[in-house]
């Protein structure tokens, strides 16, 4: 799992031998990484960059925030996710684009920082 790669976000793997067979994968920007980044730069920290301090931070949290994430990525049958693309403007990967209004329906806006 990554925010991006070359042609996915995500991709299990099964290896025999010297081999590897790629047995699933999302598309480029379905990314769980890039939802992890754009809730980062919501909170007001830097995006590609602070994400860690956002995953230290979410050790003294509570579950919240589980049931709108749940809705945010939701699970597959194949096992995957998908991404509710509509919360996100991506029309840009780098800098990172910001969320939509329609966020605020799952997530509290955020006072800007600096």
């Amino acid at each position: 799992m990554d925010g991006y790669g070359d042609d996915s976000s995500s991709s299990a793997y099964l290896g025999r031998g010297t081999r590897l067979e790629r047995k699933w994968s999302t598309e480029i920007l379905n990314s769980v990484g890039l939802v992890y980044t754009f809730v980062t730069q919501h909170l007001g920290f830097a995006g590609f960059g602070d994400e860690g301090k956002v995953m230290a931070l979410a050790a003294f949290g509570s579950a919240t925030y589980v049931n709108s994430f749940r809705e945010v990525i939701r699970s597959t049958a194949d096992g995957g996710y998908t991404v509710d693309m509509e919360l996100f403007q991506l029309r840009q990967v780098w800098p990172a684009a910001p969320l939509q209004p329609k966020i605020s329906r799952h997530f509290r806006p955020c006072a800007p920082t600096g």
